[in-house]
């Protein structure tokens, strides 16, 4: 007397549920043999001829740094998805998948707009230049030089130069006239740093620019018209 083998009969790809561990069981849409081989489940053989072979397919996509992707049924599906600046578009025709950077936008910028190196990005350039810059803050660096502003007006940096490397002239804002700035060191004081910091005029008429100005013996002079007592 024969013996017969009658084999689970199950209506599409199986699952654990379907399958015992060890158990053999054919998928009636294509005859497709699987088993459950420790819990996972695996086509052994044949099918029709357009059923999909999985001898060689991949269970596992491993990205650096990532977990790991990994297939929970023959039948399981992967799935894309597009994250910030990057499109994702497919082609079932070709069976391509395109992956494209997207342009940032930059017209509603919710945060700040840092370089990734000191020193190595430009905004802008020699050829292709930026229109208009508008600022609600009141200063602006370059590299170590400061510009502030105060109401419609920019204030320089204390020594600023012109192209020719000439000083910039300073007017006395009271007085009407050009000064200079001169400091004044004391012997107590030392050379390091200045005790104090004359506003001296930067011609040569004969008119007082500076003012509570004290002499050795105790006089006080206040702003007013007169001989000039100091003139470099």
């Amino acid at each position: 007397m024969s013996l017969k083998i009658k084999v689970k009969r199950i209506s599409g790809v199986p699952s654990t549920s379907d399958l015992e561990s060890g158990e053999i069981g054919l998928n009636t849409s294509n005859n497709q043999l699987y088993v459950n081989i420790g819990g996972t489940i695996t086509a052994v053989s044949g099918g029709s001829s357009d059923a999909e072979e999985n001898e060689s397919s991949f269970k596992t996509i491993s990205v650096a740094g990532q977990s790991d992707v990994v297939a929970d049924a023959d039948a399981d599906t992967l799935t894309f998805t597009a994250g910030s600046n990057m499109t994702i578009t497919t082609n079932a025709t070709s069976d391509t998948i395109t992956f494209t950077a997207a342009a940032p936008d930059l017209s509603s910028v919710s945060q700040d707009i840092v370089p990734d190196g000191n020193g190595t990005r430009d905004l802008g350039s020699s050829s292709n230049k930026w229109k208009e810059l508008h600022l609600s803050g009141s200063t602006i660096f370059l590299g170590s030089a400061q510009l502030t502003a105060d109401g419609t007006k920019v204030v320089l940096p204390t020594g600023s130069k012109d192209a020719a490397g000439n000083s910039i002239g300073v007017k006395d804002s009271a007085l009407g006239v050009a000064i200079r700035s001169v400091p004044l060191f004391t012997a107590a004081g030392g050379l390091s740093s200045a005790a104090t910091t004359f506003s001296m005029k930067d011609t040569q008429d004969r008119s007082l620019v500076f003012s509570d100005f004290t002499k050795a013996n105790g006089d006080a002079i206040s702003k007013h018209p007169g001989t000039t007592i100091f003139n470099f």
